[in-house]
């Protein structure tokens, strides 16, 4: 405790004159009388005594000086303070006991702090509970219980609830919100006592700061104990104490924690959609008409670090109003697409040029309307991204509708494709191998350019007549007719089962 804050609160109950000199003020640990056998002054020591014991001159750093009677004139330098004779050991005891609770504070503050190394949270609220002699809940930034301490029951019928169905309703949060005062409260983590009409009981409630922005809150029941200046004192830094915890939580690694993003993380890792649609409706959250999911990965790897703040950060930037969260090293991503059916080709071409730039991959889901299916669209836009690479496409921007009919050979015996190939492959591939030609390889780009002479030609970099005379051996050799559209679409499918097989 300084010795100014201390001067301040003594001077409520006795009447003293003090100066103060913060920039020689120690934080003060100890109390003493002068009796004269002091040999050196120390700067964390508190000197009390009369003022015919010193020195005006050579002063302790930090004292109170009885006098007959304290005069507002009186010449005072650095940390001073001159209290009435009478009234000398009455200051000295409270002085006493405040800088004892001071110590105590701080050393229960030491012990919070020591609780976010290896703990999870609810540990930490238990920790305080017991403490502060009351129940602690956090909840995120869409009103969602994370954690909450088991040392007391919670009685109250509106807590109780809320416990129960693990968020808070829309119009319990609307209402809070209209509180006088709450709307306004500025981003910091300062105590606030609270009360509403819904809940008998008082509530302490203290923002949670994570990464400059509020990334949830922290309230503290009134049931075992009065909330008394010890818990507002408390409260910020059990608060900062949990922030820091959130550091070391998946559902915060990304931008800013915030309820759209720890929504994202917990319909990914397996939260109902009846939870996830009452979140959504409590938090009133907005989503376009249509949208797209994302999977970004690093095409180098380059450390979280780098996905987490360059990457992400550049992402939000091409694609304005995406929401983003870290899930298994890789980005997830909602894209709001408006009334768009589909993700633009510029945005696409975007996407492509960040990818290169950022040594990323990008996987694009089908587009859907309901939020609620999100999961399922983003293991489509990570499923494109395996499958590229399955078969030797690792383009940087992937789109799951161009590799849906690849998943569909993923999802079958992969032992049975081989039976729905054409066999015109298969006699294809023994000629070459018989005669050292590419009769095989010919076919597929014929079929790859829809059929059109002059695209083939200039894709095998041969004349057209040689083009020609190569697909006049096709039809004899596969025993297949290319003027067919039925056996074209046949043996292109039969290519791609080829392709998916690592025989392409």
């Amino acid at each position: 405790m300084k010795f100014q804050t201390l001067m301040e609160s003594i001077s409520l109950d006795f009447p003293i004159q003090y100066a103060a000199n913060e920039e020689n003020s120690m934080n003060i640990t100890n109390i003493e009388f002068l009796d004269g056998t002091q040999e050196a002054f120390q700067y964390g020591t508190l000197y009390f005594g009369h003022y015919a014991q010193v020195n005006e001159h050579e002063l302790p750093p930090q004292c109170m000086l009885a006098v007959r009677f304290p005069d507002a004139d009186m010449e005072m330098q650095g940390n001073v303070a001159f209290v009435p004779e009478d009234a000398l050991y009455m200051v000295f005891n409270r002085c006493k006991k405040m800088i004892l609770d001071r110590a105590g504070i701080e050393d229960l503050i030491a012990e919070l702090c020591s609780q976010t190394a290896g703990k999870d949270l609810q540990s930490l609220l238990n920790f305080a509970s017991v403490r502060l002699s009351n129940s602690f809940i956090v909840l995120d930034a869409s009103y969602k219980v994370l954690a909450t301490s088991t040392v007391f029951p919670i009685t109250d019928t509106l807590w109780a609830g809320i416990l129960e169905r693990g968020y808070c309703t829309y119009e319990f949060t609307r209402s809070v919100a209209q509180l006088p005062g709450i709307a306004d409260m500025p981003d910091k983590d300062d105590a606030y006592v609270v009360t509403c009409q819904a809940s008998p009981i008082r509530k302490l409630y203290s923002k949670i700061i994570h990464r400059n922005k509020q990334a949830g809150c922290l309230v503290m029941l009134e049931q075992e104990s009065q909330i008394s200046s010890l818990h507002i004192e408390i409260m910020p830094h059990l608060s900062r104490a949990v922030a820091e915890m959130f550091s070391h939580n998946p559902a915060f690694h990304m931008a800013d924690g915030s309820e759209y993003e720890n929504l994202l993380y917990d319909m990914l890792i397996g939260a109902g959609e009846k939870d996830i649609h009452g979140r959504i409706i409590a938090a009133n959250m907005q989503f376009d008409k249509t949208m797209c999911a994302l999977c970004v990965q690093n095409s180098r790897y380059l450390g979280q670090m780098h996905m987490r703040s360059h990457v992400s950060e550049r992402l939000k930037k091409v694609l304005p109003g995406t929401h983003l969260v870290l899930y298994e090293e890789c980005i997830a991503a909602l894209v709001p697409l408006g009334d768009q059916l589909q993700l633009e080709a510029d945005r696409i071409n975007q996407l492509t040029t960040f990818a290169h730039s950022a040594f990323a991959r990008v996987g694009i889901s089908d587009s859907f309307t309901d939020v609620l299916k999100f999961t399922k669209y983003f293991a489509q836009a990570r499923q494109a991204l395996s499958l590229s690479e399955r078969i030797g496409n690792a383009s940087s921007v992937c789109l799951y509708e161009r590799y849906s009919f690849f998943d569909l050979l993923h999802r079958s015996p992969h032992q049975q494709l081989g039976a729905y190939c054409h066999p015109a492959l298969g006699r294809l591939n023994r000629y070459d191998q018989q005669h050292e030609t590419d009769l095989y390889h010919t076919l597929r780009v014929y079929l790859d350019q829809g059929g059109n002479l002059k695209r083939t030609a200039e894709a095998l970099y041969i004349h057209r007549n040689s083009l020609a005379y190569c697909l006049a051996r096709i039809r004899e050799v596969a025993a297949v007719d290319l003027d067919d559209q039925e056996i074209r679409f046949l043996l292109a499918v039969a290519y791609r089962i080829d392709c998916f097989q690592g025989m392409g």
